[in-house]
């Protein structure tokens, strides 16, 4: 799944870099545009850095949890600047006109097909890593079989919820078809809880039931996460989404319609 990645990126911003036409449209400043419209991408970098909603259901799945510090530093050292750097040079080569969705620089043909399909292979591996985690949880807490059920009723019962799972999640893909309205809405439902608003809490209570005492430092960063930072990234995330949706069912059709 990771080499897939690489190779996407890398036959992406070789692509960008070759069609790169005279110096490209630059700018230090959001385009003149209302603020929602403006404020749409940052959900978008919302949802690229909220890996931490993966964490502990990966903690939990490894043979040695203690080894998680290194896995962690290991991903991170290589996502974000990963991250970074497409960000960086796809701007540089194409500026404003840079697809919120890199391969839609790409026309169509073999390449096309061939980074799409790498993609898809990475995204199957994203669910499946996810939706383990989320189907042996929803089967401990939610929906637990008595101890006597035969192996039979157990596996169909697992079949069962993974079925379920899928189609929600092709359900959302259908209501959303458009994949950097569906990236910002994402960021800003999950990313701005997971990122802002848990991590301050989980941080709080954990110091609150140890008996110690938070640091005048920690106090002002959890409050400027919670109080500030939360509320601003999820409500002004949800409402350019909406707004960005509505356009783009304007001029697409409804969910669920065929515009070819």
């Amino acid at each position: 799944s990771d080499i897939s990645v690489i190779i996407v990126v890398v036959i992406l911003l070789i692509k960008l870099a070759v069609e790169a036409k005279g110096k490209a449209d630059h700018s230090l400043w959001p385009p003149e545009e209302d603020f929602l419209t403006a404020y749409n991408p940052i959900s978008f970098f919302v949802f690229a850095y909220q890996g931490q909603q993966v964490f502990l259901e990966i903690m939990s799945e490894m043979k040695n949890n203690k080894e998680w510090p290194k896995a962690l530093t290991l991903g991170q050292s290589i996502m974000v600047p990963a991250y970074t750097v497409t960000a960086i040079l796809g701007y540089y080569f194409q500026g404003k006109n840079v697809p919120a969705f890199l391969p839609d620089a790409l026309e169509s043909g073999p390449l096309n097909i061939t980074v799409n399909l790498l993609i898809a292979y990475h995204v199957l591996c994203a669910y499946l890593i996810n939706n383990i985690a989320l189907v042996r949880f929803m089967k401990q807490h939610f929906f637990v079989l008595p101890d006597e059920a035969s192996e039979m009723r157990r596996t169909m019962h697992h079949w069962i919820l993974c079925v379920c799972v899928c189609a929600s999640a092709w359900v959302i893909c259908e209501l959303i078809p458009f994949f950097e309205d569906l990236v910002s809405i994402i960021g800003a439902v999950t990313g701005a809880p997971i990122m802002f608003g848990f991590p301050p809490l989980f941080y709080y209570f954990a110091m609150k039931k140890q008996g110690k005492e938070m640091s005048t430092f920690d106090k002002i960063m959890c409050g400027t996460c919670v109080f500030v930072l939360f509320p601003i990234t999820f409500s002004c995330g949800i409402a350019a989404s909406m707004k960005s949706m509505i356009k783009h069912w304007s001029s697409n059709g409804p969910p669920f319609s065929c515009t070819h």
